[in-house]
C-alpha cells in the first residue's frame, strides 16, 4: 500500500444492508471529521483505492434525507426546523431533479397528516408562492453541531445540476443529511 492519502485510500464503516447483510460502506473523505466525531470506539475499515473501487463510487447510494423549506426576506434566509433526533419530513435521497419535486409536491400537496410536515409547510406557505408556477431550487448544508447537521452553512446546487442527472446525483446530500428548498 502506498502512504495513505485522502486521494488513495478509503475509511469503510460496517452497515447492515436492506438484506441486513453485513457490508463495508464508503465515506466520503469530506465526511471524515464528521465520522470520526460520531464512531466512538466502533470499527473502521481502510483499504487502497482501486479501478473498482472508483467504479462503485458511481453507484447512487439509497437512503433519507431530511427536507427544509428557505424564506429569504430583504437579506436574510431563515429555514424550517430540522431536528435529525426528531419527527422531521424526510423524503427518498432523489436521483434527479425531477424526482425530487415529486417527492416535495407528495409531502407539500398530501391531505391531512403528514408527520413532521408542520413546520415544513407553514414555511412553505409564507412564502406566498405556488409550487406549480414557481422555480424550485434545491441547497445543501455543510455545517453541524456535535455530528448533528445543522441549516447554518448552504451551498446552492449548480444550474447544470437541474437538467443533468449526473450532476444531480454528485450534489444531492447524503443520506441522513438535509436538503432544502426555496421558491423564485
Amino acid at each position: 500500500m502506498s502512504e495513505p492519502r485522502a486521494e488513495n485510500i478509503e475509511l469503510l464503516c460496517p452497515l447492515h444492508n436492506k438484506d441486513k447483510k453485513w457490508i463495508w460502506a464508503g465515506i466520503d473523505p469530506a465526511d471524515w471529521d464528521l465520522v470520526m466525531e460520531e464512531v466512538n470506539g466502533k470499527e473502521l475499515g481502510v483499504r487502497e483505492k482501486d479501478h473498482l473501487a472508483a467504479e462503485s463510487e458511481a453507484v447512487f447510494a439509497n437512503g433519507s434525507v431530511m427536507l427544509t423549506c428557505g424564506l429569504t426576506e430583504i437579506a436574510d434566509t431563515t429555514w424550517s426546523e430540522v431536528n435529525a433526533k426528531d419527527i422531521t419530513p424526510r423524503i427518498d435521497r432523489p436521483k434527479s431533479y425531477t424526482e425530487a419535486v415529486e417527492s416535495l409536491k407528495n409531502i407539500l400537496m398530501a391531505q391531512g397528516y403528514v408527520a413532521g410536515a408542520t413546520d415544513l409547510r407553514s414555511k412553505f406557505r409564507s412564502t406566498g408562492k405556488n409550487l406549480n408556477d414557481s422555480k424550485i431550487k434545491f441547497h445543501s448544508f455543510v455545517s453541524s453541531r456535535g455530528g448533528v447537521p445543522t441549516t447554518d452553512f448552504w451551498t446552492d446546487f449548480p444550474d447544470e445540476a437541474y437538467t443533468d442527472d449526473e450532476i444531480w446525483r454528485i450534489v444531492v446530500p447524503k443520506a441522513h443529511q438535509i436538503l432544502g428548498f426555496t421558491l423564485h
